[in-house]
């Protein structure tokens, strides 16, 4: 009895891992099926899900409109611009439409006409057009910018030096120079030029002796509007007129040189 009990057991074993290993293909076979039915079903499984929610936040987030997954067309977005750097160019846009309508050198401040046009005229006896502007204390000085050229150092330059009163409001600001003026209250003016890249740009000052009529807007969200006419008593006649918008730091309010020079 021992024994056929032995071969009983040994039958019903061989028997069961027979049937097992011959339905073990089918039953694999069924379960693969049925898992790729509940991926397709549950929108991709797992990583179906991971990439839809990937697919929100590139949709939703604006940082992530121009990813690396791709998704979006389009030139990349400038960093920490928004709102503000689409208005910088917008004004430069503007700035840049407005017609050249030439300058006329006259040291007689009466004869002397701000074109409704973009700053324009000639410096060192070369053209000169306004690409830039900017409004900055140097020193006990506010000092106006009027640049040419997209570099560091600009192929030429207008610069006013403004020696303000205290409690004396920059924004809305006008000033009528005659060649006869001089003091200490006189804006200074200098032009500045490149007379060879490998070298440092020449700086010539004027004091006294020049005409200038220098009008500026008040400051609003970092900048000014003004128009000027400057003409300088050089042998080449530089010249300078228009209409111009600069950027600044500055606010619209009384400005004191020397405790706005300290501020970062």
């Amino acid at each position: 009895m021992k024994w056929v009990t032995i071969v009983a057991v040994v039958l019903v074993l061989g028997v069961g891992g027979w049937f097992v290993f011959a339905n073990a293909g089918k039953w694999q076979k069924q379960f693969s099926e049925k898992a790729d039915k509940e991926a397709k079903e549950g929108d991709g499984g797992e990583m179906g899900h991971i990439a839809n929610v990937y697919d929100a936040l590139d949709a939703t987030d604006p940082d992530k409109g121009f990813g690396e997954r791709g998704g979006s067309s389009g030139p990349p977005r400038r960093s920490g611009g928004g709102a503000r750097a689409d208005a910088d160019d917008e004004v430069m846009a503007g700035e840049k439409e407005l017609p050249i309508v030439p300058a006329v050198w006259t040291l007689d401040l009466d004869s002397g006409k701000i074109p409704q046009g973009r700053v324009n005229g000639t410096v060192a006896g070369g053209k000169f057009v306004c690409d830039s502007a900017r409004l900055e204390v140097v020193g006990n000085a506010v000092v106006l910018s009027l640049r040419q050229g997209e570099d560091l150092v600009p192929e030429r330059e207008i610069l006013v030096y403004l020696h303000l009163k205290a409690g004396e409001k920059l924004g809305g600001g006008s000033w009528n120079v005659t060649k006869e003026m001089k003091g200490a209250s006189v804006p200074q003016v200098a032009k500045r030029w490149k007379i060879d890249p490998k070298f440092s740009p020449a700086l010539k000052s004027f004091a006294t002796g020049y005409a200038m009529k220098l009008e500026l807007g008040p400051i609003r969200d970092g900048e000014l509007k003004g128009k000027v006419f400057v003409a300088l008593p050089d042998t080449e006649q530089s010249v300078a007129a228009g209409i111009f918008t600069a950027e600044t730091s500055l606010p619209d309010t009384p400005v004191n040189p020397a405790t706005a020079a300290a501020k970062p």
